[in-house]
This record gives C-alpha cells, sequence and structure tokens, in this order.
C-alpha cells in the first residue's frame, strides 16, 4: 500500500511517495471478514434459536430458528427492540409471570449464567440458556440466549415415566408407584395422627368373561371398571391397578370405620351397575378386603397383605361384598398359603385319591352310577375334603392339573371296573368354572376317554347353575360340543342358583341333581317338599332325568319314590367309598336293594365281583 503527496517548494514541485507494509492488517481484516461470516453461518445453521441484547435492549443478533420457534412477525424483528420483542413473546409463553420474573432477576444479577426450561401455549418445550457478554475490557455488553426445542424429549421423557409407573390400560397409578405413594400417604397419617384405610379389590369371576368372550373384551371390561373406581371417590383418595383385575384403593384421613363402610359401598355398588361393551350387557361383581392404618399395620406390606386376606374371605364367604381384616383371618391366610405350596407337591407325591359315591335308580333298585370325589391325603393335616382346599386350587390356577388328573383317575377306574365285569354304571366327574373355561376342556376329555378306552356314555359331568349362567354363549358351545362327544352333562346343586326354565330349555344337559339343603327336611318342611316336587316335574316335562343328593333315611327315599324321582344319593345309600371297598359295596347292594323280581345285570353277576375282588387285592 503507497500514499502520494505532492508539494511545492521555491525551486520546483515535488511528490512525496511514501509505502506502507500492510499485509499483516490485511490479513487481520481478512480474518475479521471470515469470523464474521463463519459466526453468522454458525448462527444461521445452528439447532438452536439465538437471541443477543445488548445493555440498551437492542437486538443485535437473531438467527431464523429463533424467529421460527416463536413464530416472530416481520415487523417485531426489523423494529430491533427487545421490549416489544418481549410484549410478543408474552402471549405465547404458558406461565408470562415467572418467566420474567427471571428477567427481571438477571436484569439485576448480570453476571449470572442461567439454565431453565419454559413453556409456550402451544405445547412446545424449550431448554433456555443465557450468559452475559463481555468486552476484552470486561465491560458489559448485553446478554445472549439460547433456546433448544426439547419437547420431543420431554414427550419421551413422559411416556417413559408413565410406562414406568402407570397402568398402559387403564393409566391408573400401577404396582410400583402405589408403593411410593402409600408409603407417603402412611408417614402424612403418621405424623397427623390421621387414620388410613387400605382396600383390596379383586373382581369376581373376571377371568371367565376374559377368557370366555376374549381379552380384547377383557380389557375394555377393565377399563370401564377402573373408570367408575377413578370417579366414585373423592380426588384426595388414592386408586391403582397392581395386576389383573386386581385394584388397590387409600382411603386417607379416615375418621371411623362408618366412613369406610360408606365408601366400600359406594365401590361395590359402582363396580356392580351393568357394563355394556361392544354391544354385550355383563354384570360383574367384586370382593373386596380392608385393612386399618394403625391397627392392622404400620407398613405398606402388611397392611396391603392384611387387606388380601380379608378379601379372600370376602370372596370364600359368597363374593360380591367387602370384609374387614381381622385376626382370625391372618391364621387363615397363613394356613391357606402353606396348603397352596404343600399342593403344589400334592400331586407328585400322590397324595390325592378319589372316592366314589353310589348312585342308585330308585325304581330298578340297581346301582346306576358313582360320582368321583376327591380327598387329600395331608402329610401332617390327615384327610382333607374338598371345600378345604379346591377354592385355593381354583385361585392359584392348580385347579386345572388337579382336575384333569380328577378326569383321568375317574374315567380310567370306570374302564377298569367295565373290564372287570363289576360295573357298567356311569362315572360323574365335577367341573370347576375354571375349568369350564379353559378352551382346551372338550379336547382334554376326548383325548382321556381315547386313552382309557372309555365310551363317552358313560362319563357324566357335573356343571352348577352358576357356571352355566356365567357366560352363556361360550357355555352353550361348549356344550353343543361335549354333546357331540356324547358326554352326559348334570346340572349339580340345583335349586339353589339361578333356576329357569328358559336356562334348562337352552342348554341341553341330561339330568338335574337336587340339592341336599330341600332333601335334609323334606318330610317335616312343607316347603322343601314343594320345590323338591316342582323341580321333579319341571325336569320330568323337559324330558329330563333327575337325581336326589343328600337321602339319609327311608322316610325321605319314599318321597321321592311317590313323586317319581329317577335315581339317589346320600348315606341311606352308602358313604363315598375307597375303590378297594366297592366290591364288597356292589354285593352288598345286590343283597339289601336287588329286585327279587329281575335278572341281575351283568354288571353285578358273582363272575364279576369275583374278579374285581382280586383285583382291588
Amino acid at each position: 500500500m503507497g500514499r502520494v503527496t505532492r508539494f511545492q517548494n521555491e525551486q520546483r514541485a515535488r511528490v512525496l511517495i511514501e509505502h506502507f507494509d500492510v499485509t499483516e492488517r490485511r490479513l487481520a481484516e481478512d480474518a475479521l471478514l471470515f469470523k464474521n461470516a463463519l459466526l453468522e453461518g454458525q448462527t444461521e445453521t445452528a439447532p438452536d434459536g439465538i437471541l443477543a441484547v445488548d445493555d440498551s435492549n437492542r437486538i443485535v443478533l437473531v438467527n431464523s430458528q429463533f424467529a421460527l420457534q416463536f413464530g416472530l412477525p416481520a415487523e417485531v424483528l426489523s423494529s430491533r427492540d427487545d421490549q416489544v420483542l418481549r410484549g410478543f413473546v408474552r402471549n405465547n409463553l404458558d406461565d408470562p409471570d415467572a418467566f420474567f420474573e427471571k428477567v427481571a432477576r438477571l436484569v439485576n444479577n448480570r453476571a449470572a449464567k442461567t439454565n431453565d426450561e419454559i413453556r409456550l401455549k402451544n405445547g412446545k418445550i424449550f431448554d433456555r440458556y443465557s450468559a452475559p457478554l463481555f468486552d476484552s475490557k470486561g465491560q458489559y455488553r448485553g446478554r445472549i440466549w439460547y433456546h433448544r426445542d426439547i419437547t420431543d424429549r420431554k414427550t419421551a421423557e413422559a411416556r417413559i415415566e408413565s410406562l414406568a409407573y402407570f397402568d398402559v390400560l387403564t393409566a391408573l397409578p400401577n404396582r410400583y408407584l402405589m408403593q411410593y405413594r402409600l408409603e407417603a400417604i402412611l408417614a402424612s397419617a403418621r405424623s397427623r395422627g390421621e387414620g388410613v384405610a387400605v382396600l383390596f379389590l379383586d373382581l369376581d369371576r373376571f377371568k371367565i368373561y376374559n377368557d370366555s368372550l376374549g381379552h380384547g373384551f377383557g380389557d375394555l371390561l377393565l377399563k370401564e371398571i377402573a373408570e367408575r373406581l377413578r370417579t366414585c371417590l373423592p380426588d384426595e383418595h388414592f386408586v391403582a391397578r397392581i395386576g389383573g383385575d386386581e385394584f388397590l384403593i387409600a382411603l386417607s384421613n379416615v375418621q371411623n370405620l362408618g366412613a369406610v363402610t360408606l365408601d366400600a359401598e359406594r365401590i361395590l355398588n359402582a363396580v356392580s351397575r351393568i357394563v355394556k361393551v361392544e354391544g354385550r350387557s355383563v354384570n360383574i361383581h367384586c370382593s373386596i378386603g380392608i385393612s386399618m392404618f394403625p391397627d392392622h399395620g404400620d407398613n405398606t406390606e402388611a397392611l396391603i397383605q392384611n387387606a388380601d386376606s380379608a378379601m379372600f374371605y370376602a370372596k370364600d364367604s359368597g363374593r360380591n361384598k367387602f370384609q374387614f381384616f381381622t385376626a382370625e383371618m391372618q391364621a387363615q391366610a397363613l394356613r391357606r398359603l402353606t396348603l397352596e405350596n404343600d399342593m403344589r407337591l400334592a400331586l407328585e407325591q400322590a397324595e390325592f385319591f378319589l372316592v366314589y359315591q353310589p348312585q342308585m335308580n330308585i325304581a330298578s333298585r340297581e346301582v346306576s352310577g358313582f360320582e368321583a370325589l376327591i380327598r387329600w391325603r395331608h402329610p401332617t393335616l390327615g384327610i382333607l375334603a374338598p371345600d378345604q382346599f379346591i377354592g385355593i386350587a381354583e385361585a392359584c390356577g392348580l385347579i386345572l392339573p388337579i382336575g384333569e388328573w380328577v378326569l383321568r383317575t375317574a374315567c380310567a377306574q370306570a374302564r377298569q371296573w367295565q373290564v372287570a365285569g363289576l360295573f357298567t354304571g356311569s362315572m360323574a366327574v365335577n367341573v370347576s368354572a375354571v375349568q369350564f373355561s379353559e378352551s382346551g376342556l372338550v379336547p382334554l376329555v376326548s383325548k382321556v376317554l381315547d386313552e382309557v378306552g372309555l365310551r363317552a356314555e358313560h362319563l357324566e359331568l357335573e356343571l352348577t347353575e352358576s357356571l352355566l349362567l356365567s357366560h352363556a354363549d361360550m357355555t352353550s358351545t361348549v356344550i353343543s360340543r361335549l354333546n357331540t362327544l356324547g358326554v352326559k352333562l348334570a346340572i349339580d346343586d340345583f335349586g339353589t342358583g339361578y333356576s329357569s326354565l328358559s336356562y334348562l330349555k337352552k342348554f341341553q344337559v341330561d339330568r338335574l341333581k337336587i340339592d341336599r339343603s330341600f332333601i335334609s327336611e323334606i318330610t317335616v318342611d312343607p316347603g322343601d317338599a314343594a320345590i323338591t316336587n316342582a323341580i321333579i316335574s319341571m325336569a320330568k316335562s323337559l324330558g329330563l332325568g333327575v337325581i336326589a343328593e343328600g337321602v339319609e333315611s327311608e322316610e325321605q327315599l319314599s318321597f321321592l319314590r311317590e313323586h317319581n324321582c329317577d335315581e339317589f344319593q346320600g348315606y341311606y345309600l352308602g358313604k363315598p367309598l375307597e375303590t378297594a371297598d366297592i366290591p364288597k359295596f356292589l354285593r352288598n347292594a345286590r343283597v339289601r336293594w336287588g329286585n327279587l323280581k329281575s335278572k341281575p345285570p351283568l354288571a353285578h353277576s358273582a363272575a364279576g365281583l369275583r374278579r374285581a375282588s382280586r383285583m382291588a387285592g
């Protein structure tokens, strides 16, 4: 770079030419231009929205990303005035007061660096970082702000948190959040000296609905029940789904048992209303167990366990009710748990065995069948009857392998008697609601009959009225398939459930079993006599056989004979017998009951009795 200077002296004009080396300055200017271009390029291509404001509230830098994030119109940008910008942003913020309070604090603390989050009304969330701008002399020149859109990340985090702490199906808190919340509720109750009630709720017979109508139907049913629980209680109470069809409710600030009782009744009523799902109307109920803090436990584990025990007691007492925990239930729960654990080994250890209740045709006085009844030879508790463990087996899922064992053992025994020429009548086997709701029941029955070589007409499955009516559509299909196999079907304990002529016409069953509760007072109670007579007449009109249970006297048998009952069973005929006692019973039955005018049937021939005696050892 050069400079020319012209000047005139006395003698002549002169020119002064000066040369300067500006290489370094040009290099510095080029570097500065490059840095400015680089800064502008970085600012415009940055994923963050960037805003720089000087100490006079003038906007000195704003990139297009910031303008897009906040939807800034051209007039706001062209104003270069931060006050105008703030006024526009205020209208878009979810909480503008909090935002401007932070800005005010920064005005008074220029050296502060901040990192926080701001939310817009449109749902956008930004991570905001700000830092002061100082020149080389340390003088404050303004502040720069960076805004990063973290909406997607926050949405993902919320989703992860929801999956971790909330039930996906019902949106209620899950077991993990329940534990945390219940501990917090108890901590608050301790400090305030307040009571807390823990309610353990389980839907009655939900598995039958879920299995027969499909899991999709069951899911919709659970969502409806969850919504009812959510809305039938005040907001301060806590509701969670802890698994399957089980819910837990914590009632805070409990004043007395009366208040808890009212809430429990409100819950029962809310759940029990007719539920309409996918065009179907179903009537579902629940059982509730209740434990109280601090009387029934001072921690979450004890309170939940005791409420669970009370819930099982409510189910065993008839379902669709609530039950407060008592000390006696604790012993019962321990016994229940012990039996469940022991039961898991009982099949392997061959501790189950069958006894056979004989049945007799009243007209011919011939033994017409046997009902297979399970017993458990417990190693420490002795012989246990079905009512002592079947309910536990159904609750824990062991009823399926146990039920299959009963079916196979009874069918094999019936076939063995046939081969021995001892007995050719029918073998009756009870089927639980859990077994009946399983899709594999019909294939299992067919498989067992084939394996043991027993013809289907020699097997009778006994079903309860409540089982038949729980899911009429599913029941009708299963019964139709069993009819196709040729298996006989009986309705057990008839008269104690929902006796109805309409469902008797719908379901193709073979006979009714009059419950023993009507037979016990049949000769002294006109009501029981009338009911029994009506059941027999109804069965006859529908072409069904009828058998009476629990016959214990000649007077009862005479009544049944006079009213044309087909068969009977009970202690008057004989107690349930073990396999080894059957040959002797049949011999004695021929003598005591045999019709001397009729030729003894082949099933009771002397040769058959002798062969059976040898086989029985």
